[in-house]
C-alpha cells in the first residue's frame, strides 16, 4: 500500500515570519544586522547567499562566545521572562 501523496503549500508573496520586525531582522540595531545590512546592499542575490553564510558563521560564533564566557553579542537585547 503506498502512502499518500504529501501536500506542501507555498505562499507566492514570500511573506516573511512575524516575529522579524519592518526592516527584516528581530534586532535591526545590532551589530551583526548592521554588518550584514553594510556587506549586501546594492549586491546581487548571489553575493547575498554567500554573505547569509558568512553571517550563520559569525552567529555561530556570537552563541559560542555567549555560552562559554557569558558575552552578549554588541547591540543585541536579551530579553528575560
Amino acid at each position: 500500500m503506498s502512502a499518500p501523496p504529501v501536500q506542501i503549500e507555498v505562499t507566492p508573496d514570500r511573506a516573511k515570519p512575524r516575529a522579524f520586525g519592518p526592516s527584516g531582522t528581530a534586532q535591526p540595531q545590532s551589530a551583526l544586522s548592521q554588518w550584514f545590512r553594510q556587506r549586501t546592499e546594492g549586491h546581487s542575490k548571489r553575493m547575498r547567499c554567500i554573505m547569509i553564510v558568512a553571517l550563520a558563521r559569525k552567529l555561530a560564533v556570537a552563541l559560542w562566545r555567549y555560552l562559554e564566557h557569558g558575552l552578549i553579542p554588541e547591540g543585541a537585547i536579551v530579553k528575560t521572562q
